[in-house]
């Protein structure tokens, strides 16, 4: 049997599911693809904004791509058990752990993000060092570290409820604490999100008509800019609103679980792709491979005024 949980006495594997309910390949090999693809592309993009001295971005930038490095990494800890036997219980423990953990994290990094891009529509300052701003650095780690300590001492106390999933891609709980703390800090920032978004296109629109200018022209930033930040950020909701239909019909057959899932693998891919190709990391690379003048640095790729 491929899937299973651990037994609380014996820490040996419990028949759940029956035994057709088996992961599929072709959805392994896609899910593991997509998280590595992601994984890697990301430290890339990464260590290019940190080694080139024309890429220049905020802090809230590099947090919000950290924070993606660590959801791609938290779903990859599982790939040698996948099939088969069950990964130890603390490596199975850990994923879960993790796994419930991470998107909290990434919602509040989505929401930094958004958040500093209305800022600086709204007010021309990204307001690198305000209150807020310091509260949103923190806030996704802080999610993602209780989250975390929240599911790890549940998991100690219930190691029963420690599964790898129908799929076999990465483990979790079958119930618990965890996934109810997760839920109440994810829906409140993704509104906050939504909200945001209002915010920025109705400023936008007023900022065309006061001074009569066209609709995607915005002081300080390129429309570019704002369409790869808002875009993406839909993703992760998109990917939470069929995880929760999945929950709700409570609709555990394997297919159906994998497709769930290569659709959330499919998010920090887009990310990495989506702030991996904007002009100044491209030139950078382009610089790199030939002796030529370096490309002077470009004024509208990140997300604030003063920011790349």
């Amino acid at each position: 049997m491929s899937s299973g949980q651990y037994d609380n006495n014996t820490q040996g594997l419990s028949s759940s599911v029956p035994d057709t309910q088996t992961p599929i390949e072709g959805y392994l090999i896609a899910f593991n693809v997509l998280y590595i693809s992601a994984l890697v592309l990301l430290v890339v993009v990464l260590l290019t904004a940190i080694l080139s001295p024309r890429v220049q971005r905020s802090s809230l930038w590099y947090s919000f791509i950290v924070c993606w490095i660590l959801y791609s990494l938290s779903f990859l800890l599982n790939v040698s058990y996948q099939r088969g036997p069950l990964p130890p219980h603390g490596l199975c423990l850990g994923q879960a752990a993790l796994i419930y953990a991470s998107p909290a994290m990434t919602s509040f990094a989505c929401l930094g993000l958004v958040g500093q891009l209305y800022s600086t529509i709204k007010m021309g300052d990204d307001s690198e060092g305000s209150t807020i701003v310091r509260l949103l650095h923190i806030a996704p780690f802080t999610a993602y570290i209780l989250v975390t300590v929240e599911c790890l001492v549940f998991g100690i106390g219930h190691p029963e409820a420690v599964i790898r999933d129908l799929s076999g891609m990465y483990c979790n709980f079958t119930s618990g604490t965890g996934r109810t703390t997760a839920m109440t800090l994810i829906i409140p920032c993704s509104l906050c999100v939504l909200w945001l978004y209002v915010r920025i296109f109705t400023t936008i629109r007023k900022n065309a008509i006061n001074v009569r200018g066209p609709l995607f022209s915005v002081q300080g930033i390129s429309w570019p800019v704002i369409v790869r930040v808002v875009s993406f950020c839909f993703l992760p909701m998109i990917a939470l609103v069929l995880s929760l239909f999945l929950y709700i019909k409570n609709d555990w057959e394997v297919a159906n679980s994998s497709k769930v899932n290569l659709v959330s693998a499919a998010v920090p891919f887009v990310c990495a792709v989506l702030f991996g190709s904007q002009k100044d990391i491209i030139h950078a690379w382009m610089n790199a491979f030939r002796r030529s003048p370096p490309s002077p640095p470009c004024p509208t790729c990140g997300c604030t005024s003063s920011h790349k």
